[in-house]
């Protein structure tokens, strides 16, 4: 699919409203067809912004024919009326406004909504759109975007404004003018700018900076025909592995500074157009179910929320006082104490684990988040054990030069295969639970050579219903790798290894392209074939 079909829609309202609940402190939850929000906005507000959101996904869908092709699971949405309110959700103030995630479970997004005031004004929706346009490219981008890109194309999207049956595209987003007049970004940093910004942060640039340029060098393009014609071949030979610098020169026939000079007169012109769009023929009405959430329900979601964010919860020891404050509460603790469990996995302490979930499991045998965490510390315990050997064979825990083949290793196949059971159950109970994909591939993993083809199955079916997910992306690829079928395995490698936000995924990945490589070379020289290095 050619790429001028992500000229999107999306939709906004300019009304203003209270932004804080009915009461202090409400939560309600909206779920739509693509969408489930937990909202302490007020609600005119809250199903305002809901319906902006599906208008918005219908639009895009229609516009780039991709309806109906994403994954089923619904992008949970998380709203507060202002920055100070994350303290009540988080339990701390972040450094954003909004961000955009993915677990297990699928993709969540938080945002605060309040319109800013002052010289800057600025939609409060606009943090919202700008991450859900990250997540719609993860959805349904057949193609990987440099970090530029991504950002100037998400901020490009996020003041998306409809009056009546006509959407607006390309409006500035004034809050990051004072960026562009103020510290402006040599264009060669900018455009080498990887997923984890480390050029722009060495080189003492602020990433205000950053999101505002790559804004201005969007709009620039989309709003040049003759640039816009040659955007997709551009995006084509990066994703080929063409040096960005070179492609650019290529297809947009001049340097990246060059580019940066005539963008800069683009700003001092300040003549940015906006596209219209005519949606008048369009009969689309976007509906949703309601309620009010009960002072328990707003406590689980805390957790829930706390839990999915936290990447690193031994570095968070208020996490644990919180959730042995809520062990003592009757109505939260069963849960309480699960999340105790996943904390006791995540810092190996697996008999405290185990202790805690197979109480659980007493208590409530099919419990779908007791079983998966039983599955989860088989495998993580299993994980342990392997990594133990590796340290112990490559001489310490420096995993520079990980590689697993270093020891003998023989399985606890029967951990594996209760591991596999207990995932396998959730699955069949609910076909659209994805992290029960994901267990039971993660188990299939550790049956090496002999894993079956229902871990590879597994592991696709979590990739299609939660597509953004780059770890899960990497065990497909080494699933792929123990059953030596390396063809497959190797494109999804490089991708990974050349656009993972995660330095420690892309490293992994970089890591099995060797074993690859070193599998090749073994081979020919056990077949007689004269190697090529």
């Amino acid at each position: 699919m050619r790429f001028w079909l992500l000229i999107l829609a999306a939709v906004s309202t300019a009304s203003f409203y209270t932004l804080r609940a009915d009461a202090d402190d409400e939560w309600h939850y909206y779920r739509s067809e693509h969408f489930q929000v937990y909202s302490m906005v007020e609600s005119e507000r809250a199903e305002s912004i809901l319906r902006d959101l599906e208008y918005y996904r219908y639009y895009m869908s229609v516009l780039t024919g991709t309806d109906g092709a994403g994954s089923p699971l619904p992008l949970t949405v998380y709203l507060i009326p202002k920055y100070d309110d994350y303290k009540e959700l988080l339990g701390y103030r972040p450094s954003f406004a909004g961000a955009y995630w993915v677990t297990p479970r699928g993709a969540v997004t938080i945002a605060e909504v309040e319109d800013k005031k002052g010289i800057y004004k600025e939609d409060g929706r606009n943090t919202l759109f700008h991450e859900y346009a990250h997540h719609f490219l993860h959805e349904f981008g057949a193609l990987n975007f440099p970090k530029w890109y991504q950002e100037g194309f998400a901020e490009y999207l996020s003041t998306f404004r409809i009056n009546g049956t006509t959407a607006q595209i390309g409006n500035p987003p004034l809050q990051r003018f004072w960026w562009l007049r103020y510290q402006w970004m040599p264009s060669g940093l900018l455009f080498a700018a990887n997923a984890r910004f480390e050029n722009t942060d060495r080189a003492g640039f602020h990433v205000g900076a950053f999101y505002a340029q790559a804004w201005l060098y969007t709009h620039k393009i989309r709003s040049t025909p003759t640039l816009m014609e040659v955007l997709d071949d551009y995006l084509i030979d990066i994703n080929k592995g063409m040096e960005q610098k070179d492609a650019f020169l290529k297809h947009f026939g001049m340097t990246e500074e060059e580019f940066g000079r005539e963008a800069r007169d683009y700003w001092d012109d300040k003549k940015f157009p906006v596209l219209q769009l005519d949606f008048s023929n369009i009969d689309y009405v976007p509906t949703w179910e309601h309620h009010k959430l009960d002072d328990v329900e707003v406590e689980k979601m805390k957790m829930r929320l706390r839990m999915d964010y936290l990447r690193d919860w031994e570095a968070d020891p208020w996490l644990k006082r919180f959730l042995k404050k809520k062990v003592k509460d009757p109505e939260t603790a069963f849960v309480a104490r699960l999340y105790q469990a996943k904390v006791a996995i995540n810092e190996q302490d697996y008999d405290e684990a185990e202790a805690i979930i197979d109480q659980a499991l007493a208590e409530v045998p099919d419990h779908r988040d007791a079983l998966l965490l039983k599955s989860e510390l088989l495998m993580s315990r299993e994980g342990t054990r392997k990594w133990e050997l590796v340290k112990a064979a490559q001489g310490g825990d420096n995993d520079e030069n990980f590689d697993p083949d270093t020891v003998t290793y023989e399985p606890d196949m029967a951990a594996v295969q209760e591991a596999k059971k207990l995932a396998f159950q959730v699955a069949r109970s609910d076909r659209l639970d994805s992290e029960a994909y994901l267990r039971f591939g993660i188990a299939s993993l550790y049956e090496g050579a002999n894993a079956s083809e229902s871990g590879i199955k597994a592991l696709r079916s979590f990739i299609k219903l939660v597509p953004q997910n780059d770890q899960a992306r990497f065990l497909y690829a080494r699933a792929l790798f123990l059953k030596g079928r390396y063809d497959e395995a190797r494109p999804l490698l490089n991708n990974i290894a050349n656009w993972s936000a995660s330095e420690r995924t892309a490293k992994r990945a970089e890591q099995m392209l060797g074993r690859i490589d070193r599998a090749l070379k073994n081979a020919s020289a056990r077949d007689g074939v004269p190697s090529t290095e």
